[in-house]
Parts: C-alpha cells; sequence; structure tokens
C-alpha cells in the first residue's frame, strides 16, 4: 500500500506537468528550453476597419458628332462637324448649369473652334474640334478642366486624326480675254475627301506663267471655294496658264487670253536745249533732243508703243525741221518707245524767230 501510494504520486505530478502546471488559456502557447520548463503566452486582438466612400463632381469628355452621337473610335476627320462635348455634375450626380470648362489638346494636332465654353441646363459644353492638317494622322490627348464648388475637376481623352483626300475642281476665270494690265477674278473648289470643304478650309495657292494674283493664296469659304484676282502685267500677251493648287491635292490648271497692254498715258519728259539759235545765228545752240515718255496705267514705263511726234505749223513756217539720220524732214515722226517708255526725236532750227512746239500722240 504504501509502494502504491508513491506510485499514484508521482503520476499526478507527470500529468501535472504534462498540463503545464496550472490551467491554459485560449491564445497561449508553451514551449521547453534545455535548463528546464518555461511558458510564452501571445495574445491576439481583431480590428475592424470601415471605409466610407465621399461623394465629388464628376466631369466626363467624349467626342460627338452633330448629332450627339459618341465617336466611339475617338477619331476626327474634315469630312464632318465633330465636338469635345464635356459633361459636368456636383457630387449628388444632378447636371450643374452655367459651369464654365476650358479645354486644351495639342494645337499641332487638332484645332479647337474656342478654349472655353459653359454647361447648359443638361450640364453639357461643348466646342468643335478639327484636324490641323487635312493630309496627316497623329495623335494627341484632350483635356476638359472645371471647378465645381471649389473642386478643381479634370478628365482627358486619347484621340486620333484621320487623313482626307483634298482636291481641286472648276478653276474657272471670270473675264476673257483682257489685255495687258488689267485684271480678272478666278475662283476655285476646294473638296475633302470629295465634298466641298465647307467646315474645314483648304488653303489654295495660286500662280501663272505671266502676271501674278492677290492674293497670291486663299482658303475656302463657307461654299467651298476660294477666291483671288488674276492681274496681268504689261509684257503679258497671248494665252496665260494660270495653276491652282493646294497640299495634297493634285494642281490644276486653266488659262486666260492677255492681248497687248495699252498705253494710259504720254507726257512730256525733258528737251536737252530749252532755247535755241536761228540757223545764221553763229554762235549758240541750234538743235534739241525732245524726249517723251509712254506710261501705263500703274505710272510705268512701257516699251514698243508707237509715238507720233509733229511739229506746229508756225514752226514749220519758221523754218523748224526734225533731224533724221542728219537730214532735215518736216514730216511727222513715227517713233517706237523703248525699255524705260521713252521717245526721243531731234529738232532744229530754222531761219526765222519762232515758238517751237513739239507735240507727240498715241
Amino acid at each position: 500500500m504504501h509502494t502504491l501510494s508513491k506510485i499514484i504520486g508521482l503520476l499526478l505530478v507527470v500529468l501535472l506537468t504534462a498540463c503545464g502546471g496550472g490551467g491554459g488559456s485560449a491564445g497561449t502557447t508553451s514551449g521547453s528550453t534545455a535548463s528546464g520548463t518555461s511558458t510564452t503566452s501571445v495574445t491576439t486582438a481583431t480590428t475592424v476597419i470601415t471605409t466610407t466612400t465621399v461623394a465629388a463632381p464628376t466631369i466626363l469628355i467624349a467626342i460627338v458628332d452633330a448629332s450627339g452621337a459618341v465617336v466611339t473610335t475617338n477619331s476626327i476627320n474634315s469630312s464632318a462637324a465633330l465636338f469635345a462635348r464635356a459633361t459636368v455634375k456636383d457630387a449628388s450626380g444632378a447636371a450643374v448649369a452655367t459651369k464654365l470648362v476650358t479645354f486644351s489638346t495639342d494645337v499641332t494636332v487638332a484645332n479647337l473652334a474656342q478654349t472655353a465654353a459653359l454647361t447648359d441646363a443638361s450640364g453639357i459644353a461643348k466646342v468643335q474640334i478639327s484636324p490641323a492638317t487635312l493630309t496627316s494622322s497623329r495623335a494627341a490627348t484632350l483635356v476638359a478642366s472645371a471647378n465645381v464648388n471649389g473642386s478643381a475637376i479634370q478628365t482627358s481623352l486619347d484621340f486620333q486624326t484621320a487623313a482626307s483626300n483634298v482636291s481641286l475642281a472648276n478653276l474657272t476665270v471670270g473675264t476673257s480675254p483682257i489685255s495687258g494690265l488689267q485684271s480678272s477674278a478666278v475662283t476655285v473648289q476646294g473638296l475633302v475627301n470629295n465634298v466641298l470643304a465647307t467646315t474645314s478650309p483648304v488653303l489654295i495657292s495660286f500662280s501663272a506663267s505671266c502676271g501674278s494674283f492677290s492674293p497670291a493664296s486663299a482658303s475656302t469659304n463657307s461654299s467651298g471655294v476660294a477666291n483671288t484676282t488674276y492681274q496681268s502685267a504689261a509684257a503679258c500677251t497671248g494665252s496665260v496658264i494660270l495653276t491652282a493648287q493646294a497640299t495634297g491635292a493634285t494642281a490644276i490648271t486653266s488659262s486666260i487670253v492677255v492681248t497687248a497692254a495699252q498705253p494710259a498715258n504720254i507726257i512730256y519728259s525733258s528737251a536737252t536745249n530749252n532755247l535755241l539759235v536761228v540757223s545764221s545765228a553763229t554762235n549758240g545752240n541750234r538743235q534739241s533732243q525732245v524726249t517723251f515718255s509712254v506710261l501705263d496705267s500703274t505710272g510705268i514705263g512701257m516699251s514698243g508703243v508707237p509715238v507720233n511726234v509733229y511739229l506746229e505749223n508756225a514752226a514749220i513756217s519758221a523754218g523748224v525741221t526734225f533731224s533724221v539720220g542728219g537730214l532735215p524732214t518736216t514730216a511727222t515722226q513715227t517713233i517706237s518707245s523703248l525699255g524705260n517708255g521713252s521717245a526721243s526725236v531731234t529738232v532744229s532750227s530754222g531761219g526765222l524767230p519762232t515758238p517751237l512746239i513739239v507735240t507727240a500722240a498715241l
């Protein structure tokens, strides 16, 4: 019995040791070391985090056509009118009216008709957008910004431009023929993708085989037509070729008939001697070279124009003559004007004093 009591007591010690020497608790781990038995407690806590979403104003952007339909490809071209549309709503999701929205993009890629607009009753603001060039395809970002109740909001949209087919047609001359130095109205149609360029202007340049244009380049108007004026030069005669061209388009030509320019005026220019002595005098000037100038309508000298020069009867009666090749004559002289428009004749005094009048006429 004594031995049995010892065995039971030893078993109780072992059991107590196996249970950690006492009652354990949840969240507690136990371990032992080489030098003895030790116990380490780790406590785990659980935290609940609640996330609250704060409503804020919004702005959405899209590219739409004239009917308001969204262009899902985000591609713009010059065939039709397209718009950048921004929709502004407050924190409750209600449309914000009369709110200023600013738009921006790369001006080398696209043009905005205006950079700001007010929202309407539906919270929508829109501005027209078009490619900066008709013949190239590029990409950029369109940005719309606003401020609602002190909150700055902004959105963006990537887009691209589509190259258009530019062509010219019906280069028309208003009046033909014209004479040199006269002018005539000229028109030409510009087309984008075979449709008159009424919404996207086409810049057209003009040139001529003789003469010039004013202006030398012009953009198509709301009817898709570019207007200019051809101005012939004094030297232009015959058929003059007129050319219209635009970037990306094949040049087209027409012609205008120009007749020889007509002089507008003839004026007295100079005389080498304004006082002559009679032919019998021993000293003094007996000859003078008289020069006239033929002018066009702009006041520039004209060459190759025949000028009739004659003496008044009173001077002929006093013995005054023309000197042609060293020989005297009183016959009317027909002289062709030189490059600067000048026409000259030499007169010689006679035996009697007289007022000397030389007349030139076209």
